[in-house]
């Protein structure tokens, strides 16, 4: 994933998907709501929103 961009990759999916399935409690619902959130929590932590 590249700083500058705020989604994730078809690709950058492909390779987080399945590992998150191998989490215990976690439940993927809803793809396109997965992956929006995946992207709000990489943005999140490269230091988005900084106050």
């Amino acid at each position: 994933m590249s700083i500058e961009r705020a989604t994730i990759s078809d690709r950058e999916e492909a390779l987080i998907s399945p590992e998150l399935l191998t989490v215990p409690h976690v439940k993927i619902g809803n793809l396109d709501q997965c992956r929006k959130f995946i992207s709000a929590l990489l943005w999140r932590l490269r230091g988005g929103l900084n106050k």
